[in-house]
Formats: C-alpha cells, structure tokens, sequence
C-alpha cells in the first residue's frame, strides 16, 4: 500500500536525520571546545603530545578520537540522508490525495 510505503520511508529518513543532528551536536560541541577552551581540550584515545594540564585542569574537555567521523564516514551519511529524503519524496508522491490529509507530509 502507498500510504503504508510512505510511512516506513519517512520513518527510515527520521532515522537518517536523526543521525546527523547527533554528529551535527558533536561538530557543534568540539567547535565551540576549539573556540572556548582551546588550551585544555583535547581528542581521547589518540597519541597526543600536549601538556599534562591539558588533561588534569578541571577546565579539561574532551572528545573520543574514535567517535569522530572523517570526511568519507561524513559524505556517506549525508548520502543516506539525500536517498532517505528523496524516497519521502517519491513515496508521498503515491500516495492517494484522499489518503493524505491522514497522513504527515514532509
């Protein structure tokens, strides 16, 4: 059913969205580290060669290293987010015009 089609297609992009607010909260937070407290921040469990202060300040902040996306991990999810959006698209397209004053257009 087209309507049903639609709705597993906007719950996959819900999903996708999802996914790069969080990475997009975490750019955010590790910017405004760079910014704020550029002299006590650092990337967790990678190889360092910074002051010991950086990391026993009770200013310190850091991110894990391994939890940062590098440009390809990046482009991938902005790709999921693009097919996810456009099978939205195409699904809404099918669906009957009086099934969708039921549904949740995007």
């Amino acid at each position: 059913m087209p309507a049903n089609a639609y709705l597993e297609a906007l719950a996959h992009f819900i999903e996708c969205d999802a996914e790069v607010s969080r990475v997009a909260v975490d750019v955010i937070g590790v910017g405004n580290q760079l910014q704020n407290n550029r002299a006590y921040f650092a990337f967790s469990h990678t190889q360092s060669d910074l002051p010991s202060e950086v990391f026993l300040s009770k200013q310190s902040a850091s991110f894990n290293s391994n939890d940062w996306p590098d440009a390809p991990k990046l482009m991938a999810m902005l790709a999921r987010w693009h097919k996810a959006w456009a099978g939205v698209q195409s699904a809404w397209s099918k669906v009957p015009d009086d099934l969708k004053s039921g549904l949740i257009s995007q």
